[in-house]
């Protein structure tokens, strides 16, 4: 089993990204393995797209009492 961490993902899941190209191969070799994220690594990869999304206006920030209804 192969587990993924942040960086790994954020590199997949951007094709901008530096090291995409080298992710994407690594990973394509491997695709037959099973594969791994724990949830703290998911919460840390939708860091950004949760903060661009309230840059770009489609979202807003989570206020305390958004969070103490959750």
């Amino acid at each position: 089993m192969i587990v993924l961490d942040a960086s790994c993902l954020i590199a997949l899941l951007d094709a901008h990204d530096l090291h995409h190209a080298d992710v994407s191969a690594r990973l394509a070799r491997h695709a037959a393995e099973d594969w791994a994220v724990s949830a703290l690594t998911l919460a840390e990869v939708m860091v950004r797209p949760a903060h661009d999304s309230v840059a770009l206006g489609f979202g807003r920030p989570i206020s305390h009492d958004d969070a103490s209804r959750a």
